[in-house]
C-alpha cells in the first residue's frame, strides 16, 4: 500500500503535537519552582495599582508608634481612596495594611494605629 499526501500530513501533525507536548511537559518541570529572595510588595484589587507613597509612609509611621492613633487627612492626589475605603482595607488586611491594624472615622476624618501583630 502506497502512502498518500493525506497519511504523510497526519503523521507530521502526530510528530509536531508529539514533540509541541513535550516541550510544554518540560517547560511546566522547569517553571514550577522559582527560588527568590524577597517577595514583592502585596497588590489588590481588580487592577492591582501600587500603594499610594503616602499610604506607605502611614503604615511605616505606624509601625515605629504601636497603639498611638494617627489623623491620616492625605489629598486625593497622595492617596485617592475614600475615608470609609480605608477602613475597609484596615479591616480586610488589604491596600498595604496587615495584621494589627485599627481605624475609626470621625467627621470624615480617618484615625488609624498600629496595635501589634505580623508585620
Amino acid at each position: 500500500m502506497t502512502a498518500t499526501h493525506f497519511d504523510l500530513d497526519d503523521e507530521r501533525a502526530d510528530r509536531l503535537a508529539e514533540q509541541r507536548e513535550r516541550r510544554e511537559a518540560e517547560r511546566a518541570l522547569t517553571q514550577a519552582f522559582e527560588p527568590v529572595d524577597e517577595l514583592p510588595r502585596v497588590r489588590t484589587g481588580y487592577g492591582a495599582k501600587p500603594i499610594p507613597a503616602a499610604r506607605l509612609a502611614l503604615i511605616d509611621y505606624c509601625r515605629s508608634h504601636p497603639g498611638k492613633w494617627v489623623k491620616y487627612t492625605p489629598t486625593p492626589e497622595q492617596d485617592p481612596v475614600r475615608v470609609g475605603s480605608i477602613g475597609q482595607m484596615i479591616r480586610k488586611q488589604q491596600g498595604g495594611f496587615g495584621s494589627g491594624f485599627e481605624s475609626t472615622i470621625r467627621a470624615k476624618i480617618a484615625y488609624i494605629r498600629f496595635t501589634g501583630g505580623a508585620a
